[in-house]
C-alpha cells in the first residue's frame, strides 16, 4: 500500500515540509518546501501555495522543540506493558521538577533488562502541545504524530548519522546527539541567540560538545541544520580539526535535500514507521478528532451490542423467574390441600411449613406422659442438679420452682466463690440454656451466703 509521510518542522519563523512517498518499506522523495509562517495565520493556505496540501490517509508528523520536554530513563523490576504504563507517571512525579497534572506522558518503547525493562519517558507541558497541534486541527490537517526534538532526529536519521556526535543548527538553538546503536544515548540542548555572533556562538557549541566527544571517544562528527553559516563552520572546524565535519546532503528521488530540511525529513521517516525511539504526545485530550470520532462510533456499537445482549439475557431470566414462580405456587397450593387434608378444622393457612413444624411439635408434646419431655420432668431436672452439684462445697437448696421455661432455686452456700462454682458445674448441663446466679448475699453473722439459682431449660425439641 502506498502511503505519503509528511513531516513538518517549525523554528519559531520558518515552516520547512517535505514529502515521501513509502511503499512497502521503500520511500521516494516527493518535494519539500520553505514557509514563513508566525504560527498565527491559517495554515492550510500556507501548505497548499507551498505545494503540500495534506489529504485523508497521509502521515503527518511534528515535533516540539528540544527545550519544551523534560526526559528521564527509567528502569523497573518487571515487564508487563500494563505496569509498566501505571509506575511511568509515579515515577517521573517523583523526580522531575514539576508537577505532572497539567503536562502530557509519553514514553518509548521498552528495552528488556533481565527480569525487568528500561523506558525512556517524556513530559511537556500540556500548554505546549494545545499550542502545537491547535492550527493543524483548525485547518483540519490529518496530524498524527507529536514527537520531541532531537528524539525525532534519532529516529529519523539514524541511518544517515550513524554512531557518534551530530549537531543540528536551528533557529534559536543548537542540539549535539550522541548516538549509539541508532538510538539517541546522550543530548545537549545549547541556546544560541539569533543576534549572537559566530565566534560566540561557536564557543558556545564547543564548551557542551569537548565533554560529550571526550565522554564517547567519538571521532565522527556531523553537522546539519538551517542555522549553519560559513564563519560559525569555520570557528568549529579550527576547534575539531582532527574531526569530520560535514553537511548532510542525502539523495532522493529526483532531486538532492538540503541539510536545513533533515529534521523535516527525520519527522515524515517518523510518521511513516512506528519508531520505537520516538515519541508521540498525541493522545489523551489531543487525539485526532477523526480517530475520537472513530472510536467514539466502534464503542457506541459495542454499547448497543452489549445492550442487546443483556436485554436478552435479562429476559431471558425473567420468563425462567416467572416458570419458576409458578411452579412454586403449585406446590404451594398442593402442600396447602395436604395440610386440610391431614388437619382438618385448622383455621387460616398461613406458611404450611411453619405450621407444620409447629403442629408436630406440639403432637410431639402431648405425646409423651405429662406433656413433657423426660428429661424436663421434675424429677430429672432434680436429679440432674444433684449430680452436678460439686462433691466438695456443702449447699443447701431450700426452695425449688419449676415451670415449663425456667427453674429457680433458693439456696445457701459457705461463700460467693461457692455458688459462682456450684453456677458454673450446672452450665455444662445439657438440659439448660443459661445457669445464672442472682440476689447473692451474705447472711447476718457473715457464716453463709444464700443466693438464687435461675436455670433456663432447653425447648424439648433441642434434648435428645
Amino acid at each position: 500500500m502506498t502511503t505519503r509521510a509528511i513531516g513538518i518542522d517549525f523554528d519559531g519563523s520558518i515552516l520547512r515540509a517535505v514529502v515521501l512517498q513509502v511503499e512497502k518499506g521503500s520511500e521516494r522523495f516527493l518535494h519539500a518546501a520553505r514557509i514563513s509562517w508566525d504560527g498565527s495565520a491559517p495554515l492550510a493556505p500556507l501548505l497548499a501555495g507551498a505545494g503540500v496540501i495534506p489529504a485523508v490517509g497521509d502521515r503527518v508528523t511534528t515535533a516540539l522543540p528540544p527545550a519544551i520536554g523534560l526526559t528521564r530513563t527509567l528502569t523497573f523490576p518487571f515487564s508487563d506493558r500494563r505496569k509498566v504504563a501505571t509506575a511511568i507517571p509515579l515515577e517521573l512525579a517523583a523526580l522531575l521538577p514539576i508537577p505532572l497534572d497539567d503536562c502530557v506522558i509519553a514514553q518509548q518503547e521498552s528495552i528488556a533488562m533481565g527480569t525487568g525493562v528500561s523506558v525512556v519517558a517524556a513530559a511537556v507541558p500540556a500548554t505546549a502541545v494545545a499550542q502545537l497541534v491547535g492550527p493543524y486541527d483548525a485547518a483540519g490537517i490529518p496530524l498524527q504524530t507529536v514527537d520531541l526534538l532531537p528524539f525525532a532526529l534519532a529516529a529519523g536519521l539514524a541511518a544517515e548519522l550513524g554512531d557518534g556526535i551530530a549537531l543540528c543548527l536551528s533557529h534559536g538553538w543548537g542540539t549535539i546527539l550522541h548516538l549509539v546503536a541508532g538510538r539517541l544515548h546522550d543530548y545537549r540542548v545549547v541556546p544560541l541567540a539569533v543576534d549572537l555572533p559566530s565566534e560566540e556562538r561557536a564557543a558556545g557549541l564547543q564548551r557542551e560538545l569537548t565533554p560529550l566527544l571526550h565522554a564517547s571517544r567519538s571521532t565522527t562528527l556531523r553537522l546539519f541544520g538551517a542555522e549553519v553559516d560559513a564563519a560559525l563552520l569555520s570557528g568549529l572546524q579550527s576547534a575539531y580539526p582532527q574531526l569530520a565535519v560535514t553537511e548532510l546532503r542525502p539523495e532522493r528521488g529526483a532531486g538532492s535535500l538540503a541539510g536545513e530540511f533533515l529534521p523535516a525529513l527525520a519527522l515524515a521517516r517518523r510518521g511513516a514507521s512506528s519508531s520505537a525511539n520516538g515519541f508521540n504526545f498525541r493522545r489523551g485530550a489531543f487525539s485526532r478528532h477523526g480517530e475520537s470520532d472513530a472510536l467514539r462510533s466502534r464503542l457506541l456499537i459495542l454499547a448497543g451490542i452489549v445492550a442487546a445482549a443483556v436485554l436478552i439475557l435479562s429476559a431471558s431470566a425473567g420468563v425462567r423467574w416467572w416458570s419458576k414462580a409458578q411452579g412454586a405456587e403449585r406446590l404451594k397450593q398442593e402442600l396447602a390441600t395436604l395440610y386440610r387434608q391431614a388437619i382438618p378444622g385448622s383455621g387460616a393457612i398461613v406458611d404450611v411449613t411453619l405450621q407444620l413444624k409447629s403442629h408436630l411439635n406440639e403432637l410431639t408434646r402431648s405425646s409423651r406422659p405429662g406433656g413433657q419431655h423426660p428429661l424436663l420432668r421434675p424429677a430429672g431436672i432434680m436429679r440432674e442438679v444433684s449430680t452436678l452439684l460439686p462433691r466438695e462445697i456443702p449447699v443447701t437448696l431450700r426452695e425449688w420452682n419449676i415451670s415449663s421455661e425456667e427453674i429457680r432455686i433458693e439456696a445457701h452456700a459457705p461463700s460467693f466463690e461457692a455458688a459462682d462454682k456450684i453456677a458454673a458445674a450446672l452450665a455444662v448441663s445439657p438440659l439448660f440454656k443459661t445457669v445464672q446466679v442472682t440476689d447473692a448475699k451474705s447472711s447476718a453473722d457473715n457464716s453463709r451466703v444464700d443466693f438464687r439459682l435461675t436455670l433456663t431449660s432447653k425447648a424439648a425439641e433441642e434434648l435428645p
